[in-house]
């Protein structure tokens, strides 16, 4: 398709007679809580345009340029933004209800990951896409929040990506990827699909501690049913399980002031003035515990980086 050339003139009016533009550059007009229905734009630009609160509803903006637009608390109902282009936006409380994104980038601007998550590109090697350039953007702006959410967001696109292509999702995907291929992406998927249950993609603090628990509660009775730290003895691990939890829920001052991991020595026997303090074992503890789970995030984010 040729881009048609550009030539200026005014804003259109919501009940204007001509609903089909193309090739036009908008600019410095204002045209806050205004509604238009049914308008068609074609490799236009709209620059520093006022559009706080207007409505767009049916609306197809093929390709379009928007340049320092405020589009605060404005609604694309129902619109087609494809292959359009947003630099400098504002687009604070904006909503884009059922319309499609497929193509779109920003630069120094972004919605939010809540104005926009349930109208990402279908396709999801588009979405991940999609969603990497809205986390770059994030974070050229300092909005880490953000930024954390979008690439979460975009792993769990490559992970559909992945699943498609093992799956044969449809004629593209059966066609494109062979049975070799494919067995090599079940690989990819597991890795995904690993680093994002147990670590969160190395970026979900709420992940990492969940699996910093996981881990203290599995290595406790297996450590100790090896170096017999708590009751003195090594029984089998089988056996030590369910001892240990029960010692661990139950008498944690008890368990606590010996050594939870062989980092630190800890006397057998009733030599209870050399027993470690209980702030010095919970310490190591702790520390034990996050370093193991940091190793493992890190393995898991270097093994999935790039797939």
């Amino acid at each position: 398709m040729v881009m048609p050339q550009r030539t200026d003139t005014a804003t259109p009016k919501p009940d204007s007679s001509e609903k089909r533009f193309s090739g036009k550059q908008f600019m410095n007009e204002k045209i806050d809580g205004e509604r238009y229905e049914h308008f068609i734009f074609e490799f236009c630009t709209f620059e520093k345009i006022g559009a706080k609160g207007a409505k767009f509803v049916h609306c197809e903006f093929r390709h379009c340029e928007f340049i320092d637009c405020y589009l605060a608390h404005a609604t694309f109902d129902h619109c087609s933004l494809t292959g359009s282009f947003f630099e400098k936006c504002v687009f604070s409380w904006a909503e884009f209800p059922g319309s499609g994104l497929d193509y779109t980038n920003f630069l120094n601007c972004g919605p939010v990951i809540q104005q926009i998550i349930n109208q990402k590109p279908t396709d999801p090697q588009n979405a991940a896409k999609f969603l990497r350039n809205l986390a770059a953007e994030h974070r050229r702006l300092g909005n880490w929040d953000q930024v954390d959410r979008f690439v979460i967001e975009s792993y769990k696109e490559r992970e559909r990506h992945f699943w498609y292509v093992v799956n044969g999702e449809n004629d593209h995907y059966r066609g494109k990827y062979g049975t070799r291929q494919r067995i090599g992406y079940v690989f990819r998927l597991l890795g995904y699909k690993l680093s994002g249950f147990i670590f969160g993609y190395g970026i979900s603090w709420a992940t990492f501690l969940r699996t910093m628990f996981i881990f203290g509660f599995l290595l406790f009775p297996f450590l100790n049913s090896i170096f017999g730290k708590s009751i003195g003895e090594k029984p089998d691990w089988a056996t030590a399980t369910g001892e240990e939890i029960w010692a661990y829920f139950s008498d944690l001052y008890t368990v606590s002031t010996k050594s939870f991991f062989p980092f630190v020595p800890s006397p057998a026997g009733n030599h209870l003035d050399l027993t470690i303090p209980f702030w010095l074992s919970s310490i190591e503890a702790v520390f034990g515990t996050s370093m193991i789970a940091v190793f493992a995030a890190l393995l898991f984010r270097w093994a999935s980086k790039g797939l």
